[in-house]
């Protein structure tokens, strides 16, 4: 049986009790964050808590400090784990429940050739009171990455009202667009720790970006802090080189404000552009199940190469042949 720690004490799983009545059971009236341990140490915890704290304030939900850092490592120690995934869990009464199992770690070839993602088939609305943080009433986020899990593919993505690309169900979103490495501004989007490295590793654009931007991208990848960095579709220079950057960060813990040095390419977009040849990602994209609200196996479509083209013919003749045909259908009916 593992060891967990709440409300500063380290007890067996089995033992840590709350109340029935707490509305973080009941309602999912809480918040939480998950990280990675290296060597058993914990990968930028002070951001991961700040953000918890921020959340905590705006949902007017109690927490108090403690030395999070000394209770993460003896967790580890004491669960035998070096690299974990470790979960604080605060509930709208304040207790605070932190727990370490072993990560579970991503199929390697999805690193080495590039994962999949697929796109939610509904729109998200960015305005929404709980957008932007991560509160334990989780579930739409679940049952979606768990679908996108269930068909191979790394993620969902979600997209917003007026079709600008926001983020994953768990992850961050970066393209590469014209040499140029944009990510979705925060309006609506989870503030992620594993985004904020990045930033802090090389200059980064953030803007609205449209979906449609997607197919066109030179590059793109996901961020957590489980995952790390993860290419969609073929791996491109500028994603391997922020990973190394960022797995260098990992080795050694450094702090947590260095710039990391990676070349003339990163400060000059210039040089990126030209220097950069285009490849396509590999992307899945989904109709709709009613049945389950998600989308239909039997009509998605899954090029395994999206060519690319001109930037007024930048989608692949499937992709175009399917909008084409749901045209046509909406206008039968």
């Amino acid at each position: 049986m593992s060891t967990v720690w709440l409300n500063g004490a380290f007890l067996p799983e089995g033992k840590a009790m709350i109340p029935a009545t707490d509305r973080g059971f009941l309602h999912g009236r809480g918040l939480f964050e998950t990280l990675r341990t290296y060597e058993g140490i914990p990968f930028r915890l002070e951001d991961h808590v700040a953000r918890m704290k921020a959340s905590a304030a705006r949902f007017k939900i109690p927490f108090r400090d403690d030395d999070f850092e000394s209770v993460v490592r003896e967790l580890c120690q004491r669960n035998r784990l070096r690299d974990a995934a470790v979960r604080l869990t605060l509930s709208a009464e304040g207790r605070l429940l932190i727990t370490a199992r072993p990560r579970s770690p991503l199929p390697p070839a999805w690193y080495e050739k590039g994962a999949e993602v697929m796109v939610a088939p509904w729109r998200r609305d960015p305005r929404a009171l709980l957008a932007g943080h991560k509160v334990t009433s989780y579930l739409e986020n679940i049952l979606l990455h768990d679908e996108a899990r269930e068909r191979g593919c790394a993620d969902a993505l979600l997209v917003g009202l007026k079709g600008e690309l926001l983020e994953g169900a768990v992850t961050n979103v970066f393209l590469v667009v014209k040499g140029r490495l944009v990510t979705p501004r925060l309006a609506g989007v989870l503030p992620g720790v594993t985004r904020k490295v990045v930033m802090e590793l090389v200059k980064v654009t953030e803007r609205t970006v449209r979906l449609k931007e997607l197919w066109k991208a030179d590059e793109a990848f996901l961020t957590n802090a489980l995952m790390e960095i993860l290419p969609i579709g073929k791996p491109g220079p500028i994603g391997k080189s922020i990973t190394e950057a960022y797995r260098e960060l990992t080795r050694t813990l450094g702090s947590s404000r260095i710039r990391c040095s990676l070349g003339s390419s990163f400060t000059s977009p210039a040089l990126i552009g030209n220097g950069l040849a285009r490849r396509s990602p590999i992307f899945r994209i989904a109709s709709t199940n009613p049945s389950r609200g998600f989308p239909s196996r039997s009509a998605q479509i899954s090029p395994s190469v999206m060519p690319f083209h001109s930037a007024s013919g930048i989608l692949s003749e499937t992709f175009r042949s399917a909008q084409t045909q749901t045209r046509r259908s909406k206008s039968e009916t």
